[in-house]
């Protein structure tokens, strides 16, 4: 019996649901992650490399020479990879990032307010004649300068592969839903002439957004388990996300009186400094013992990475692999799966006609 699932954060494909759910999700994120929040986010956030950010909304008004007002989607203004080094907050991104009717890059400051905040500015000379529609009329406007802040709450979330910049992340942004957080500036001039008369303010507002950023290192859950020798007898996927007793087991197979469980998941990104394998389990007879492999997809063979004699009790192992870790990651799919086969140590004949095996954990760790 196969059983499939997603866990909370990762869905079958390894992505995140839809950006639409975004919003929501990282609210949760924020409330519910609070194990995961003792890491410090915003380090994560400065030793990784880019941010994937994506605008919802934002209102602008402008005023002067010309007035008007309006607002920026989520269709004018689709999701991009903002490229940043690692080691740094600071970061420069392009204006139409936000739906802005020109292109402009503008270089943005970044600032740890807390292991929980962050924050980026940017006070950037344009000095730019573009043609934009003003109410309705295509208009020579000076875009002379632009000054702005986006602020954003981060948590640590499950790491995950994000499409958007093509690496795995675990911090999750979103905006702290205050104008003196986030906003823009325009300070602009009609005919392209810079005087006091021709002066046009444009102000951005009520910005929504969410965002990615960090790592591609923490928990994660398995997305599917197999009993593939043995039979099958009670538990779910979700039985195996937490040490609490509530198992997933199986009999013996009644022909070779072993037991084989095999387990998958989609990992944050291909190539990982280490990859570690935990699992709890126990069995209900003595004199059986226990091994967990790994999938080698270079030999596409099964590789033991750790055994030992099965225990009566819940025992945790862990299996680590610091070196080569891309022999047990598929580079297209970023799959990885491991196997937990128990069977008896000598030929004699078993006391009993079949035997539980039960699995408390199971979680992939990642860096």
């Amino acid at each position: 019996m196969t059983s499939n699932g997603e866990s909370m954060w990762i869905s079958k494909g390894g992505s995140l649901p839809p950006r639409g759910n975004m919003k929501n999700i990282l609210v949760c994120a924020i409330a519910l992650c609070a194990a995961l929040a003792a890491a410090d986010s915003v380090d994560d956030i400065q030793s990784g490399a880019d941010v994937s950010y994506d605008l919802r909304s934002l209102n602008y008004a402008y005023s002067g020479a010309q007035s008007g007002s309006g607002s920026i989607g989520d269709a004018e203004a689709p999701p991009a990879c903002i490229p940043k080094s690692a080691g740094t907050l600071n970061f420069t991104l392009n204006s139409s990032t936000f739906g802005f009717p020109f292109s402009v890059n503008m270089t943005f400051t970044g600032t740890k307010v807390s292991a929980t905040r962050v924050r980026w500015d940017t006070n950037t000379l344009v000095n730019q004649c573009i043609t934009i529609d003003l109410n309705g009329v295509p208009t020579n406007v000076l875009i002379y300068r632009i000054v702005g802040r986006l602020t954003a709450n981060a948590a640590t979330i499950p790491p995950f592969f994000d499409s958007v910049c093509g690496r795995g992340y675990n911090v999750g942004l979103d905006d702290t839903a205050s104008n003196t957080d986030s906003y823009f500036n325009v300070e602009a001039y009609g005919l392209c002439i810079r005087t006091t008369l021709t002066r046009i303010d444009f102000q951005m507002r009520d910005m929504d957004f969410i965002g990615f950023a960090g790592l591609p290192k923490g928990q994660v859950r398995p997305l599917t388990y197999s009993v593939v020798e043995g039979e099958e007898f009670e538990g779910g996927l979700t039985n195996l996300y937490e040490s609490d007793d509530a198992r997933v087991s199986a009999f013996s197979s009644p022909e070779t009186l072993g037991t084989i469980v095999e387990f998958s998941t989609d990992l944050p990104q291909a190539n990982l400094s280490r990859l570690d394998f935990t699992q709890e389990s126990k069995v209900d007879r003595p004199g059986l013992g226990r091994s967990v492999s790994l999938f080698n997809v270079v030999s596409t063979s099964w590789n033991v990475v750790s055994g030992g004699t099965a225990s009566l009790t819940d025992v945790t192992t862990t299996a680590s692999i610091t070196s080569d870790t891309g022999r047990y990651i598929d580079s297209a799919t970023r799959q990885t799966r491991a196997r937990l086969a128990w069977a008896p140590i000598n030929d004699e004949d078993p006391s009993q006609d079949g035997w539980l095996h039960a699995i408390d954990f199971v979680i992939w760790s990642v860096e």
